[in-house]
């Protein structure tokens, strides 16, 4: 009937990636994407341009909120991730033409590295002290510097922290207080999916 061949022509409209959890770098192998389609529409998300192959993940849209799509990646890779869907009426939309990239990282970043030659102090008090320190670690991380006995202690807090370079360099100034004795430092970096390095050795 004339009602059954307007349903099979129907057009059905490119999904929209909107986004992904945990953001890209992160930790987890299966992360959820959220996509915006049509209601009745199933959502098909892959690693393919032309949205060929196996799908990592899909679900169908049962209301006008988006649909969230659980997907698995392989261990410490990339993925460029396009979509298209299927209407109700056995239509497939074409693919999303960019790209929403997500990146597996779960490998701990190198053990930061303290400049001996970098570090500079200076007296304020008998228990106090301005603190220059510098050296290099994972580029575009975040180092701390902590009191050696602190850093592998996951809930201290770091002397002072510090953001590296495109070059992996970086520097901090501090103030230590509470002083007994000689300053012992080490650093430990974080790098942007969250992964934590070793500490470094002892510098005192």
């Amino acid at each position: 009937d004339e009602d059954g061949i307007c349903d099979l022509l129907q057009v059905s409209s490119t999904p929209v990636i909107l986004s992904v959890n945990p953001a890209s770098p992160g930790q987890s192998q299966t992360p959820t994407v959220s996509v915006e389609t049509d209601i009745g529409s199933t959502v098909y998300v892959f690693n393919d341009p032309t949205c060929s192959g196996d799908p990592l993940g899909q679900a169908m849209a049962w209301s006008s909120e988006p649909v969230q799509i659980q997907l698995s990646i392989e261990a410490n890779s990339t993925v460029y991730l396009h979509a298209h869907a299927v209407n109700e009426s056995q239509v497939t939309s074409p693919c999303t033409a960019a790209a929403f990239i997500y990146t597996h990282d779960d490998v701990a970043p190198p053990t930061p590295i303290i400049d001996l030659n970098g570090i500079t102090t200076s007296v304020i008090n008998c228990t106090a002290a301005n603190l220059s320190a510098s050296g290099t670690a994972e580029e575009e991380s975040v180092v701390g510097l902590y009191e050696s006995s602190t850093c592998s202690d996951i809930s201290a807090s770091p002397i002072a922290i510090a953001t590296t370079d495109a070059t992996g360099f970086w520097s901090i100034d501090a103030t230590i207080e509470n002083l007994t004795g000689p300053i012992t430092l080490k650093a430990k970096s974080e790098d942007s999916a969250g992964n934590l390095s070793m500490c470094s050795v002892t510098i005192t």
